[in-house]
């Protein structure tokens, strides 16, 4: 396990550090890379059993290697608990992350490109029904 996310490439049959995405405080369990859909750059959200997790931006040098272009953006789940998994939609628009008490925040950017929490479901089952039949 590692507190620091890297960007490997392949140079003549090895593999080697491209870009260093920055470090966690924990070891990082979980990485995922936004579907790309035609942007310009790629995100990477990474995760590591901490309260807040990392939305990481790199662009593509014409030489073809990974530029890291923005700070980790550091962001926190309203419920405050350790965020454990990430992942993205088909398009790379919407970041999912689950946290320990089982509640799922849906993120995406808004119209000044700040990454906010538009959806959160909560942890337990019964409340999610209800949850789900007053939003069908």
């Amino acid at each position: 396990y590692s507190r620091r996310a890297v960007v490997l490439a392949m140079d003549k049959n090895h593999l080697k550090e491209e870009c260093v995405l920055g470090e966690h405080h924990n070891p990082i369990h979980d990485i995922a890379w936004a579907p790309s859909m035609g942007r310009s750059y790629h995100l990477i959200a990474t995760a590591s059993r901490e309260p807040t997790f990392q939305i990481h931006k790199l662009k593509k040098r014409e030489d073809g290697s990974l530029e890291y272009v923005s700070p980790a953006q550091y962001l926190q789940c309203p419920n405050q608990s350790d965020v454990c998994r990430v992942a993205w939609n088909a398009t790379g628009t919407v970041l999912a992350t689950s946290s320990e008490d089982e509640t799922i925040c849906l993120w995406r950017r808004n119209f000044a490109g700040d990454w906010i929490n538009f959806q959160t479901i909560p942890r337990d089952m019964e409340t999610k029904l209800t949850y789900f039949h007053q939003n069908v």
